[in-house]
């Protein structure tokens, strides 16, 4: 099980970032579990981004956005941050 982030975990831009993924994901009918493996990551490490546990680099957070088909910066927006 991936270890959560010490110093972010909890932190409102996480969170917020992870509520954007997992409302996007949900639209469009993608389990938690298939878009782990369309951007390679591990369920589990995906589990706590979605929750705000993990602080991911940009570069995750730009694949998990293609994985999920939609850009990177329209997460941010929905983020509001």
């Amino acid at each position: 099980m991936p270890i959560r982030s010490k110093k972010h975990a909890g932190a409102p831009a996480l969170v917020a970032l992870g509520r954007a993924i997992r409302d996007a994901r949900k639209e469009r009918g993608i389990s938690q579990e298939e878009l782990a493996h369309l951007a390679q990551i591990d369920r589990s490490y995906m589990s706590g981004i979605e929750r705000g546990l993990q602080n991911p680099s940009v570069i995750t957070y730009v694949v998990i956005a293609e994985s999920i088909g939609v850009p990177f910066g329209a997460l941010v927006v929905a983020a509001n941050i």
